[in-house]
């Protein structure tokens, strides 16, 4: 297989002072974003079944990745640079089943700059016969060569960009646990997972000192810091379904908590993460009348944190003097805009929670000879809710702009998603 991606995007602002029709000052602010992974695969498996209740699967990979790059920010450049690694594998599992257990034990031998690392796996399952229930756990170790950076710009917006792990960049190590259990009868099914992801080679290149720019003065942001640090995943998921003749639906909810820690940041304490969602709920159901189906589904998400310079601002330039700080900051009377000395939920705000309703319909007229005639109707995001993609802040304007009642102001810009959309298709089947 040969694989390509690339992301390539620019930011560009031009502030103007204008006074009396004449314009005094102009500033400029650029972000460039580029990052380009490019991959080739070749991979072997082969399976070897000694009977109908055990049975081998084996193989070898050799994989090559490049990647490139390159953030800038006006004159500055935090993250730039190309790499390119071989990594190659061999790799075993075990499917073997003892009267009502299942085992699937497996291990995987990775070789990745002349390093070697070890990836055991194991995935049980017990079911008496006749029985609807079935209790799962898992556990594995996993190492990921090719891996992302968290990157936090000077304006409070995440990326995550690919990179090879180097000297500058550790492995990526991840231990996953999972335990749960699951029914299922003839109409019904129920399902329900605890799961636990614990990584240890986490990377967030960010500000050390978050500042908003100011357009009225010369300063520019400061050095970008890469903090290396841990990293824990948890939660449940719970799905059931339902099928029947005329409706079918299901309901699927996590509730989980992904926090980092990092020891350079507030002497290591934990904080969400960029992706840390707390719930997230999807229900859909689909109704059959005839040759008409009838749908309809719902998607909701806890918001997303992100880095307020909103809040930074609040006590830009002077101490804290909150009487009740945040438990366990390590340092009282802090300005909150030090990001290795103030607890991190100081400086984080949450997103507006995600919500998402769609409909849709549709008619198929069967002719002979298999073939089928279909049109389908939808309208997604039915009552045009504004979801908000993401919220990063430009500029802080000056508190002297001619007016007593004037103050320091940070002026913003939020990306949303797409609104309501109506889709109407056709298709010909023979």
């Amino acid at each position: 297989s040969v694989t390509d991606f690339q992301n390539n995007a620019s930011i560009t602002n031009d502030f103007k002072f204008v006074e009396d029709k004449k314009v005094y000052k102009i500033f400029n602010f650029e972000n460039t974003h580029f990052n380009k992974v490019s991959g080739k695969d070749i991979k072997w498996t082969s399976r070897y079944e000694i009977s109908k209740k055990q049975s081998w699967i084996y193989g070898i990979q050799a994989s090559n990745n490049q990647v490139i790059y390159d953030i800038k920010q006006d004159k500055i450049k935090p993250l730039s640079g190309q790499n390119n690694a071989w990594q190659s594998a061999a790799f075993a599992e075990l499917n073997q089943q003892l009267k009502e257990w299942t085992f699937n034990i497996g291990g995987r031998l990775n070789v990745y700059k002349q390093n070697i690392y070890i990836s055991p796996s194991i995935d049980i399952n017990y079911r008496k016969l006749n029985s609807p229930f079935t209790f799962k756990g898992s556990f594995g170790r996993y190492y990921q060569f090719l891996r992302q950076l968290n990157h936090e710009d000077r304006y409070g917006r995440n990326y995550g960009y690919w990179i090879m792990s180097n000297d500058q960049f550790p492995v990526l190590i991840s231990n996953n646990s999972m335990f749960g259990a699951k029914a299922k009868w003839e109409k019904w099914e129920f399902d329900i997972e605890c799961y636990q992801k614990n990584s240890k080679g986490v990377l967030e290149q960010a500000l050390a000192i978050n500042n908003v720019n100011n357009p009225d003065s010369i300063q520019r942001p400061p050095s970008f810091t890469l903090y290396n640090g841990s990293g824990s995943t948890k939660g449940i998921d719970f799905f059931i379904r339902h099928t029947g003749k005329y409706f079918n639906g299901m309901i699927a909810y996590t509730l989980s908590k992904s926090f980092h820690k990092f020891k350079e940041i507030a002497n290591g304490l934990s904080f969400p993460s960029p992706n840390d969602r707390r719930h997230q709920l999807k229900i859909n159901g689909n109704v059959r009348l005839g040759h008409f189906d009838f749908f309809a589904a719902y998607h909701f998400a806890s918001g997303k944190p992100y880095t307020d310079l909103a809040r930074l601002l609040e006590n830009n330039g002077r101490m804290q003097n909150n009487p009740r700080p945040n438990p366990g900051n390590p340092n009282n009377n802090m300005p909150n805009n030090n990001r290795d000395l103030i607890n991190p939920l100081d400086r984080l705000s949450y997103l507006d929670d995600y919500h998402r309703f769609d409909i849709g319909t549709s008619f198929q007229f069967n002719f002979g000879n298999n073939k089928s005639l279909s049109f389908e109707a939808s309208v997604f995001n039915l009552f045009n809710r504004k979801n908000v993609k993401y919220r990063q802040y430009i500029f802080q304007l000056p508190a002297n702009l001619k007016s007593s009642a004037s103050k320091e102001l940070v002026v913003g810009t939020e990306l949303q998603m797409l609104g309501i959309t109506p889709n109407f298709n056709i298709k010909f089947s023979f």
